[in-house]
């Protein structure tokens, strides 16, 4: 996850954006544009796939992997570009993923399933 994070950030930079200079509102309007981007990147993702549960999936098609993953990638940037408007850290981000990865195992070792 770190490398993906310098990658990302990386790429912000050559786009010419620096999210710490931004003041909070600018911020938050950012935050929003890239919730609504991640949306579409989701529902892009959903059309190469067969969703529809009233057919049979041998009636649907569906994108290769490789087309899969570059759709998947997209909805990645867009998170990826959240957390560098939230100013969040890649060690904040880290520590974060196996706080809540050790909660989840631990809730599937008592029983929980939702």
């Amino acid at each position: 996850m770190e490398e993906l994070y310098a990658r990302i950030l990386e790429y912000q930079k050559a786009m010419g954006y620096d999210f710490a200079s931004r003041t909070i509102e600018e911020r938050m309007v950012m935050f929003r544009d890239y919730m609504v981007a991640l949306q579409i990147e989701q529902v892009e993702l959903a059309q190469e796939l067969p969703i529809k549960p009233w057919r049979p999936l041998s009636d649907q098609d569906h994108s290769p992997n490789g087309v899969l993953a570059e759709e998947w990638v997209d909805s990645l940037f867009f998170l990826f570009d959240q957390a560098l408007v939230l100013q969040l850290t890649k060690e904040e981000l880290r520590e974060a993923f196996e706080r809540k990865m050790t909660k989840n195992l631990n809730r599937i070792k008592e029983g929980y399933n939702g």
